[in-house]
């Protein structure tokens, strides 16, 4: 997917879900390790432990944050989201990048939510997680 450019709320929302397909850098946050109690347990244990080459991930990135500005541009609202798997979304955007996605490599029971009149993202990470709201940084033209 080359069209459309994607604006800063898609590839805040893609790098999102992007993390969980590469080990963690130094200084990092695991977030399979990171969240609290039982949560982080269950993302934990239900976490597959494949890992994607970063050029995997960057065309994922890519990928991801196209599909969801061409949703926010055809309907005004972008998600994606897993049960105990990736939903179509993720899946096809995995495709998209060259790869099939493993359905434990992303953390069960979460989510992500735009909508075109905010530059807001909300997500959720695992089950009982309490929704988050990322702002993503908009550089200042020229």
């Amino acid at each position: 997917m080359s069209n459309p450019l994607p604006g800063p709320a898609a590839r805040a929302a893609a790098d999102w879900w992007a993390q969980f397909l590469s080990a963690p850098g130094p200084g990092q946050p695991d977030p399979t390790r990171d969240a609290p109690g039982l949560t982080g347990a269950l993302i934990q244990s239900a976490c597959s432990h494949t890992r994607y080459t970063p050029a995997q991930v960057r065309a994922f990135t890519a990928e991801l944050a196209a599909i969801f500005q061409a949703q926010l541009d055809a309907g005004g609202r972008a998600s994606a989201w897993t049960e105990y798997g990736p939903d179509e979304v993720l899946t096809y955007a995995a495709r998209q990048a060259g790869f099939e996605l493993d359905p434990l490599a992303l953390p069960a029971k979460s989510f992500t939510l735009l909508q075109a009149d905010s530059e807001l993202v909300v997500t959720r990470l695992g089950p009982g997680g309490t929704p988050q709201i990322l702002v993503p940084h908009v550089e200042a033209p020229a």
